[in-house]
């Protein structure tokens, strides 16, 4: 097992223990939390890639796997290793990307607490 993949089931057993609930999110708190976020990444269905890729249904996506998109090699072996994107996942990747994947440039300072909870909220919606 390579060490990106072990880290990567290392983060998934932290992830399952956390329990965190993103009921409490407001979608439209987090459409404001997106605005980071626009800087990179594109949402609407005429969407096209920019520094990151587009996140249109971005829950239940296979990570590294948007066509037309230049992933990095960690991001598309943690997908072809199983790695989808849901708000456990998801979550754990944007507090601290740069852990969740040695190497992996992400721009965004890490999302917290209720930004997170609104954050994934509105990501649900798209």
């Amino acid at each position: 097992m390579g060490s990106v993949l072990k880290f990567i089931v290392a983060g998934f057993t932290v992830v399952a223990f956390l329990g965190t609930a993103y009921a409490d999110g407001d979608p439209e708190k987090g459409r404001k939390v997106f605005r980071k976020c626009r800087i990179c990444h594109r949402i609407s269905p005429d969407a096209k890639h920019g520094i990151g890729p587009i996140l249109n249904n971005i829950f239940g996506a296979k990570a590294g796997s948007r066509e037309g998109y230049r992933y990095s090699s960690q991001m598309k072996e943690a997908g072809e290793n199983g790695l989808d994107w849901d708000e456990d996942t998801l979550s754990e990747f944007l507090i601290n990307p740069k852990t969740f994947f040695p190497g992996h440039r992400h721009a965004v300072p890490p999302y917290k607490g209720n930004n997170m909870d609104h954050l994934i909220a509105y990501l649900k919606t798209l």
